[in-house]
């Protein structure tokens, strides 16, 4: 082959290889690579005590597309039991009632949230209540949770009333007994279909699981010193203070306020006092505001917009325990130390959980400024937990007048800027220790003891619970709930 032939042999080879490499023309036929038919599997979400709730993320949730969720339920009950047995949860992630967020924690349940994950935009920290950052979700001071908001027990009343009554909403609880004496006897007009005998002052939800709660309410104001870490116990050796001083003479005051109060008080739920304030039934109530509107046939129903709004009672005075004496608060507006954490919903990824980063972007939807104003509401157990869902329209029925959103407004900024709080019982082991409170109760208004021996009786029962769960244990996780450790 002479070298001419040769060059043009190479020639031709060369212009074949290099239209094979350009690129293919839109009616090429190219290879692309096959899919898998089967679907991502879906995260595991675990609602606890909720079913409202997990049927609304159910529905709006996958409604929206955002990606496959399974949504289990169980009671806290059921879920307890199953933890001290060392089972897991099952689920990657769980939502679940405020005060079990220690129990969680203690027992190796939920994770923290990394540094990264809180500065998610999608979350924005910042339009959080700094109550619900600083105390609602984290355990010693590290952030174990996002919060579907927690809602605090508000004095509902009726406004014509005690207009009519010339008198104003208690500042204190020595002035809350007064006025509900001058309510009991006052003139006053009735909802068509409400009896005399149907008709009480005062109403509070002093049924099992609430009247411990309604009796912290109360001795908070008058327990929380500035100075003093330690209210329910010592912070480190789980003495029990709950028969200290503050906490008889509250004791005291609600069995005062029951006497004039209905006789299925120790069946009520704030749910039930709200029920009876709008059926025209009582002038005064402590509760909080729902989305949902009353079971229809609710006869005498009054218009949401009768109802009025104002922070629970505070006292003048409270206790300094290292000198044991009573001492007098500065101002006017130190008078007032709200209760945190009566009820709320948190969300926690949990340990177990193979898809750690996906469940914490499930969290951080749910609670998502957008998302979280539809979902959160569904709940009984919830309130805002944002400063955009303010006026907070979303957790009241139709009928609701600006004055009331600004009254409850005004409320939840006011203890925004509390410089002191209380947060509820939330330790390994509370269901046990709040049962043996409601005892405490229960005894002295059916007059088998006086506040001061129910209490001791209650203080002894506490010792016997934080032994048998284990001292240390119980100190170092009651000093983790006051954000102290880690």
């Amino acid at each position: 082959m002479n070298a001419r032939l040769q060059w043009n042999l190479w020639w031709l080879v060369a212009c074949t290889v290099c239209v094979g490499c350009q690129p293919a023309s839109p009616t090429s036929t190219v290879e692309i690579p096959v899919r898998s038919n089967t679907p991502p599997v879906a995260l595991r979400l675990l609602v606890v005590d909720d079913p409202p709730l997990a049927a609304t993320i159910e529905s709006e949730y996958n409604a929206r597309a955002i990606g496959g969720v399974n949504v289990g339920q169980t009671s806290s009950a059921k879920l307890l039991a199953r933890l001290r047995k060392n089972k897991s949860c099952d689920a990657d992630a769980i939502i679940y009632p405020a005060w079990l967020l220690g129990e969680l924690v203690e027992k190796d349940v939920i994770v923290a949230l990394p540094d990264h994950v809180l500065e998610d935009p999608q979350i924005n920290l910042p339009d959080w209540f700094s109550v619900l950052r600083l105390r609602g979700t984290t355990w010693g001071s590290r952030t174990y949770a996002l919060s579907f908001g927690s809602p605090s027990l508000v004095l509902f009343y009726r406004k014509d009333i005690l207009e009519q009554a010339g008198l104003e909403p208690p500042r204190t609880w020595d002035e809350y007994q007064s006025l509900i004496e001058q309510l009991r006897t006052a003139a006053h007009d009735n909802p068509a279909g409400v009896a005399d005998s149907q008709w009480v002052a005062s109403a509070e939800p002093l049924g099992p699981g609430w009247a411990c709660q309604v009796l912290m309410a109360r001795a908070a104001p008058m327990a929380k010193h500035p100075n003093n870490y330690s209210t329910f116990f010592h912070y480190k050796t789980m003495e029990p203070l709950i028969n200290s001083e503050p906490f008889v003479l509250a004791l005291k005051q609600l069995a005062a306020a029951a006497r004039v109060g209905p006789a299925t008080a120790v069946e009520l739920t704030p749910h039930d006092v709200r029920r009876m304030l709008l059926k025209g039934q009582c002038a005064i109530g402590l509760t909080w505001p729902v989305a949902r509107q009353l079971e229809a046939g609710d006869a005498g129903q009054l218009q949401y917009s009768e109802i009025s709004f104002a922070e629970l009672p505070g006292s003048t005075t409270v206790f300094h325990r290292q000198d044991q004496q009573w001492q007098e608060r500065d101002a006017p507006e130190s008078f007032r130390v709200p209760l945190l954490g009566v009820a709320g919903r948190l969300i926690s990824v949990t340990v177990e959980s193979g898809r750690s980063a996906a469940s914490f972007r499930l969290a951080g939807r749910l609670t998502g400024q957008e998302l979280g104003t539809i979902l959160a509401p569904a709940s009984q157990a919830t309130g805002p937990f944002r400063q955009s869902q303010l006026p907070a329209r979303a957790w009241f029925p139709p009928g609701v007048t600006p004055d009331q959103l600004r009254q409850y407004t005004e409320i939840l900024q006011t203890r925004e800027s509390r410089k002191s709080w209380l947060t509820s019982l939330r330790i390994p082991g509370r269901e046990r220790y709040m049962a043996e409170l409601d005892r405490a109760v229960y005894r002295v208004l059916q007059g088998e003891m006086e506040a001061q021996q129910a209490l001791d009786a209650t203080a002894a029962a506490w010792r016997k619970i934080t032994e048998k769960l284990g001292t240390d244990q119980q100190a170092e996780a009651y000093r983790h709930s006051l954000g102290l450790g880690f």
